[in-house]
């Protein structure tokens, strides 16, 4: 990568151009002068649009380095410059202290980025492609000190609008583009974006018991049949018993109208009334004043079907700001917010504005951190975002911002749909699952117990897209599969649920390995003693695989007695003996399949992964002679010595292997050489450690194929297993 042209910033001549213009509403007037480094990217109009003929080059743009933040916060003078500082100092990121990052700076980088693109219909109408229309400038620091952050032209110096920035008023919301936002989806998106992810509340029971705010009579009402609604989705706080609500002594008189009026309602309650009024609407479901919550809630319509409630509102409002049920809605009340835009004029009739996707300020938020809203946002069909002083729209199709024009029914994808978690369900089942789960264990809970029942509205979803039952949040039709999850952070137990479930430990886990091959039969044991095989032919349709060969096998250990309290997995495996090597590590983690699904149709993932991603490391395992023979992520530390021998639970087999698994492999003295393409090159194996007969699961690790000979004693052993 090429380095700055400019030595600390000093002496620096300015470009030969140098002008001055009307500057924007709010912004002070400066005179227009690119450093020789900023020059050197030839910034110009017709770079940020792609031409027909030349989507297949939108991002082959080399990355272009830009200097030492150091050098660049000197550079006062140019206003590309300007725009990165601006960048850096919005969403800094920790520095080591006594650091040379910290007396020097990151280096800052700018690369091209394909952005807005078209939809359109192929020949035969039925596959959709996404045609590249414009770009915009990536912006990110090495070492990552600060957020990546975007410019973009603004619209009014394109030949088009569309993808490009817009200037927001700076003293109101414009509410009818809001409206037009939803409009726009219900009208052109079809029954992707508005056919419920559950069943129609008509079918659940005619929804009888469903109660609403009516926002023009101000008070609590049962649901008119087939009436339309939006949902409200907020933190209650840790002051939730300043918050007001429905009681069994209050609810008659909130029926009456405008008794909502004399209440002392929450800031962001408040706000969302005076919000669905300005859209045009009428009723809003919110939990605190629609469930009454000093009764058994939990033989209510509203707690037994709030998935539901949510997957049928035509909108879904999202507090993502603040901490608490007074955080309120910036932008719906007069001077609730600042509106703030970066735009700097970088050369002739060429203004660009800083920006940064929704995804990531909503990432940072403490409402994207709880687990229970998880599925509020994940079933909507529609969600209005509240977060960081700007309003974003998003379906399952597209996003909308305040600040980016995008309101077009042609407008498919941008940039600023990266990373929105409502795609998922467009994919593959299999990856519908992998990716809901790896989204939601990167929340918390305040009670850890909670763990299935705030995912139960998504498992429903999933159960039926799968066509099959859920056992402790995994898919029975694919469990050969889904027992294959890894955390690159070190987990924590959770109590009370089993270790071979992802429920069982606290943590975001996720899944790096292709579908396997297995020769299990599976069953399942319930607490009262009563055993149920998984049926293999559902396993085996899965995917149209068919059981691999058993690797060999010593006599087969007499069956253990079932204890009755515990859930089990019960089945026949073999399983061998290795050591783990501390000195044999590895710390390259490819993206996941959740980070390139959300990703699509971006030809660079930008999809960022939990901030946690370096915290374990895959750690080596060697045989009886000494051999590397494969690698294990643990899912905490050990409370046996490394130096233990440990026993493994022979899984699956894998028809892939890693660049680094075959490498290893091919030091190995043994003739085990092109593992790459050959079936079962690769074991999946289940490191455990042994409670009163019953196996826990401590880690998922993979062994090369002829590491089995290599076990130390007492060698492969073939087991009835009871796995809890």
């Amino acid at each position: 990568m090429p380095a700055s042209n400019d030595k600390n910033g000093e002496g620096i001549e300015p470009a030969p151009f140098c002008l001055t213009k009307q500057p924007i509403a709010g912004h002070e007037e400066k005179p227009l002068a690119l450093c020789n480094t900023c020059r050197a990217l030839n910034l110009t109009v017709e770079k940020f649009l792609v031409s027909l003929g030349d989507e297949g080059q939108v991002n082959n743009d080399q990355s272009r380095q830009l200097g030492s933040l150091f050098d660049i916060r000197r550079k006062t003078f140019c206003p590309f410059c300007r725009l990165v500082v601006k960048a850096a100092a919005r969403s800094p990121l920790p520095i080591p202290p006594n650091s040379s990052i910290e007396k020097q700076g990151p280096m800052c980088y700018v690369r091209w980025l394909i952005d807005g693109q078209q939809q359109d219909r192929t020949k035969n109408h039925k596959e959709l492609e996404y045609l590249a229309r414009t770009r915009r400038i990536h912006l990110y620091s090495e070492p990552k000190a600060f957020g990546d952050a975007y410019l973009v032209l603004l619209a009014d110096d394109a030949p088009s609008p569309l993808f490009f920035g817009r200037i927001m008023p700076r003293d109101a919301t414009d509410f009818p583009l809001l409206r037009q936002w939803s409009s726009l989806c219900e009208r052109c998106h079809g029954l992707v974006c508005n056919e419920p992810l559950t069943p129609k509340l008509a079918e659940i029971n005619g929804s009888r018991g469903l109660r609403l705010v009516d926002v023009e009579q101000l008070c609590v009402v049962s649901a008119p049949p087939g009436c339309r609604y939006l949902a409200l989705s907020y933190l209650w706080g840790p002051n939730a018993r300043s918050h007001f609500r429905a009681t069994t002594e209050n609810i008659d008189i909130l029926g009456v109208p405008y008794s909502l009026a004399k209440a002392e309602l929450s800031r962001t309650i408040s706000d969302a009334i005076v919000l669905v009024t300005k859209l045009g609407e009428r009723y809003l479901w919110v939990d605190s004043l629609c469930l009454i919550i000093n009764s058994k809630v939990e033989n209510s319509f509203e707690a037994i079907h709030v998935d539901a409630i949510y997957a049928n509102a035509c909108l879904t409002i999202i507090a993502g700001t603040g901490t608490d049920h007074n955080a309120g809605l910036p932008g719906v009340q007069s001077d609730s917010r600042i509106v703030q835009q970066e735009i700097e004029e970088c050369g002739f009739n060429l203004r660009l504005m800083l920006t940064y996707l929704a995804e990531d300020y909503l990432r940072s938020s403490e409402w994207n951190k709880r687990g229970w809203t998880f599925q509020e946002r994940l079933l909507s069909k529609r969600c209005l975002l509240f977060v960081n002083g700007r309003i974003y729209f998003q379906c399952r199709q597209t996003t909308f911002s305040e600040d980016i024009v995008g309101e077009s029914k042609e407008a498919g994808w941008s940039l600023d749909s990266t990373g929105m978690p409502s795609r998922i369900f467009r994919g593959p089942p299999s990856l519908q699952y992998i990716s809901a789960v790896q989204l939601y264990t990167q929340r918390k809970l305040t009670l850890e117990s909670d763990i299935l029942r705030a995912f139960e509205g998504v498992a429903n979803v999933l159960e039926r897209h799968m066509e099959t039952s859920f056992l402790y949040g995994l898919p029975e039709s694919m469990l050969d599969y889904a027992l294959l999850w890894e955390s690159t952070q070190q987990l924590r137990r959770r109590p009370n649920f089993p270790s071979w479930s992802w429920a069982g430990w606290v943590g975001e886990v996720q899944w790096n390995v292709p579908p396997p091959r297995t020769w299990i039969a599976w069953y399942k044991q319930y607490a009262n003693g009563s055993i149920i095989s998984i049926p293999q032919e559902i396993l085996v349709a899965n995917g149209g695989l068919t059981p691999a060969p058993l690797p060999s096998s010593a006599n087969l250990i007499p069956r253990l007695p079932f204890p009755p309290a515990l859930p089990l997995l019960h089945f026949r495996a073999n399983t061998a003996y290795f050591c783990i090597d501390t000195h044999d590590t590895s710390t390259d983690f490819e993206p996941s399949q959740l980070q390139r699904s959300l990703s699509f149709p971006s030809q660079v993932p930008t999809t960022q992964t939990s901030t946690s991603l370096q915290f374990n490391h895959r750690l080596g395992l060697k045989g009886a002679n000494g051999t590397w023979c494969g690698t294990i992520l643990l899912n905490s530390n050990l409370t046996e010595p490394v130096q233990k021998v440990h026993e493994f639970i022979v899984l699956s087999s894998s028809p892939s292997v890693t660049a680094e698994e075959q490498a290893r492999c091919e030091q190995v003295e043994d003739g085990e050489m092109e593992l790459a393409g050959k079936p079962g090159a690769v074991y999946n194996v289940l490191m455990v450690e042994w409670k009163n007969s019953i196996a826990i699961r401590v880690g998922l690790g993979r062994i090369c194929r002829n590491a089995l000979s290599r076990s130390f004693e007492p060698g492969v052993t073939r087991k009835d297993i009871l796995l809890g």
